[in-house]
């Protein structure tokens, strides 16, 4: 018997063969593993080639018995006066099979396949085949045929049990994992990789790296504690403040993803070492600070006295109030400060002052005082402090045509006129300055005073040298509390400090 080669076809035929459990229980057909295919691929294939051998010795056997019985009748014919008496022969385990398929009824094989072979190829007269001298040469030949067709199904079925055992035995056993491995077992989905492996494949899964200002510093595959380090550093950075302050980092400081070199992976505590002195942080804090509250002025007037008399009828007492500036310093250096909060502490009371105006003619402010005029020199504008934060120079790519005047606890601190003169403009017109006075000095020359919390003065009012006309504050383009002083000639604006020192 030949070894045939079964093909796409005879595959398809195999696989397509029902099994009695699909029959008898109808059960929903699952996804068998490669291990269970084959297992199935193997049975159903001894099944077909049993199958095949039985109906080959359906008619094998038909084959013989017509040639028997054509050998018996010319033997009779031959020898019709003389009776033979013919020992009956012993019937070997394939005769068996010929003869109960003759009859038909097709039986298996009730030993195993290596028992039925070694009875068939066995020496022994107990198996010995005894077949009429005419049809030996057929039989043997048909019985030789039987015999490898026994021995090529045993060594099908053997192999497919040796691949099955294979494909199980594989998918049972786990790989151990060696150093900078990366494949692992072959029953998981997902591969376990060591590090080493993990960055000399150019893959690091599960690492990140930290960037400053678009550096890499180094990475880690212990991101949680990457950004535990960080979120310490701005605690500590904030940790001499109330709870109400705030810390965030003012430069670019980013943890992501990435594809790193072996050097760059170190742990935690390398990256914060290399990280140190990189940061640039931002605080946010409450100032709180009491601040004087001026008291106003009122004038009545008595038209049975003289425009010459003059008296306070009630004295003027300055009020308090408390502030709160949310102020904001980046590495130290104040940024921004924004009023957030006043509450009064006490309230001011105006002062009434009684003028004559005998003749029916009232005297107003700036007939009754000389205030208004000019010395012809100028004074400091913030008595509070003569510290300078930015001079009469060019900055930040254009000029700056004043000096500022900055200080701590400098906000709401009293701005007075560097010389006497008329208040030509008082108010906010949205033009960067915030709060704003201009005097004019009757001699050609101006004073501006910029970004004032609040005015003290109006538009047409006289004014005298010294005397208060706002406070510091930081109102319209303005980077925190301070005063912007200008001297201005016409539409020239002259360096301040020129005019004072």
């Amino acid at each position: 018997m030949k070894t045939k080669f079964i093909g796409l076809e005879g595959f398809n035929e195999i696989e397509s063969l029902s099994t009695k459990s699909k029959k008898a229980y109808g059960k929903k057909a699952v996804k068998l593993t490669t291990a269970q295919k084959t297992v199935r691929f193997a049975k159903r294939a001894t099944a077909l080639c049993v199958k095949s051998i039985k109906v080959k010795s359906a008619k094998l056997a038909s084959f013989i018995s017509k040639s028997a019985k054509n050998a018996t009748t010319h033997n009779n014919s031959a020898n019709t006066s003389r009776t033979v008496k013919a020992k009956k022969p012993q019937i070997s385990l394939i005769d068996k099979c010929y003869l109960e398929n003759r009859k038909g009824n097709v039986t298996e094989f009730n030993s195993s396949a290596k028992e039925a072979i070694t009875r068939i190829s066995s020496g022994s007269k107990k198996f010995a085949h005894s077949a009429p001298d005419t049809g030996y040469r057929t039989h043997a030949v048909i019985k030789k045929k039987a015999v490898l067709a026994v021995v090529a199904s045993a060594v099908a079925i053997m192999l497919s049990c040796v691949t099955v055992a294979g494909a199980v035995g594989e998918t049972s056993a786990a790989s151990e994992i060696e150093e900078n491995s990366i494949i692992v077992t072959a029953t998981t989905d997902e591969a376990v990789v060591s590090p080493d492996a993990l960055i000399e494949n150019g893959l690091n899964v599960g690492v990140s790296g930290l960037y400053i200002d678009g550096e890499l510093i180094g990475a880690t595959a212990d991101v949680d504690a990457l950004n535990s380090a960080l979120e310490q550093v701005l605690i500590d950075y904030r940790a001499d403040y109330d709870d109400e302050t705030t810390t965030v980092f003012a430069n670019d400081v980013v943890v992501a993803n990435g594809q790193f070199n072996k050097e760059d992976i170190m742990s935690v505590e390398e990256i914060m070492a290399l990280a140190e002195g990189r940061f640039s942080i931002a605080l946010s804090t409450d100032i709180v600070y009491t601040r004087e509250v001026k008291y106003e002025t009122e004038t009545e007037y008595d038209d049975s006295e003289y425009s010459s008399y003059e008296e306070v009828k009630t004295e003027g007492k300055n009020g308090s109030e408390e502030v709160t500036i949310r102020t904001t310093y980046v590495d130290g250096v104040q940024t921004d400060a924004v009023e957030t909060d006043t509450k009064v502490i006490k309230e001011a009371v105006n002062e009434v002052v009684i003028k004559g105006s005998k003749d029916g003619v009232a005297s107003s402010d700036s007939e009754s005082t000389s205030s208004g005029s000019s010395t012809g020199s100028f004074i400091w504008p913030v008595p509070y402090t003569h510290s300078i934060s930015s001079y009469y120079e060019w900055r930040w790519g254009r000029m700056h045509w004043g000096i500022d005047i900055a200080d701590s606890g400098i906000y709401g601190q009293a701005i007075v006129a560097s010389d006497g003169g008329t208040v030509t403009f008082s108010g906010d017109i949205g033009d960067g300055y915030g709060y704003y006075v201009i005097i004019d000095h009757g001699n050609g020359y101006q004073t501006l005073y910029a970004h004032c919390s609040s005015l003290a003065v109006s538009e047409g009012q006289y004014v005298s040298q010294g005397e208060t006309i706002a406070y510091v504050g930081s109102t319209g383009n303005s980077t925190g509390p301070h005063l912007h002083f200008e001297v201005r000639q016409g539409s020239d604006k002259l360096n301040p400090l020129n005019f004072v020192g």
